[in-house]
């Protein structure tokens, strides 16, 4: 796990990794601080076509946000949960899938399917980017993220779940 103190800590992605038709974003969180601010999971440094904003939203109250600029009916999808008052200092497993070939996003908390919206067509793209934080400032995330795996397909809720209960070691460990 990391701690990161909503100030200046992040983890800078250095250059692009790609353009995704399907993508899981899997990760632990604690959120200690900056509660009602923008806190990120990952965010591509700028906003440009296509690129990904993956985050706790103010307007929302704290929702799961995941944006991609320009995408078909809007740049923003929210879930239903929100990681505010009782929900800080807790940890909570996240998980969220978008296929721009269903053109679908589900978001999933502890396990558990929360929301799940018809949204997008365009592909996400990962590019320089920071977790935690976001290049334009703001945005830090103050508490830990642990497990945070980036999948370049869209994981069905029995995988979520298995990453959720095994841990990545397990679920992704190779045996001899």
């Amino acid at each position: 796990a990391i701690d990161l103190n909503g100030t200046n800590g992040w983890i800078a992605i250095p250059k692009k990794i790609g353009a995704f038709q399907a993508i899981t974003f899997s990760h632990w969180v604690q959120s200690t601080g900056r509660e009602g601010q923008w806190r990120a999971f990952f965010n591509n440094d700028g906003w440009k076509a296509g690129d990904i904003h993956y985050q706790l939203a103010p307007s929302g109250q704290g929702k799961v946000e995941f944006s991609i600029n320009g995408n078909p009916g809007g740049n923003d999808q929210f879930a239903n949960f929100s990681v505010s008052g009782k929900e800080m200092n807790k940890w909570i497993y996240i998980a969220t899938a978008y296929s721009a070939n269903e053109k679908k996003i589900r978001f999933y908390i502890n396990g558990e399917l929360d929301a799940e919206n018809n949204w997008g067509g365009n592909e996400g793209v990962l590019d320089v980017a920071r977790i935690g934080s976001w290049s334009g400032g703001g945005r830090e995330w103050q508490g830990m993220l642990d497990d945070f795996v980036i999948f370049n397909v869209v994981l069905p809720q029995a995988d979520i779940k298995t990453l959720m209960n095994d841990g990545l070691e397990k679920t992704l460990s190779v045996q001899p």
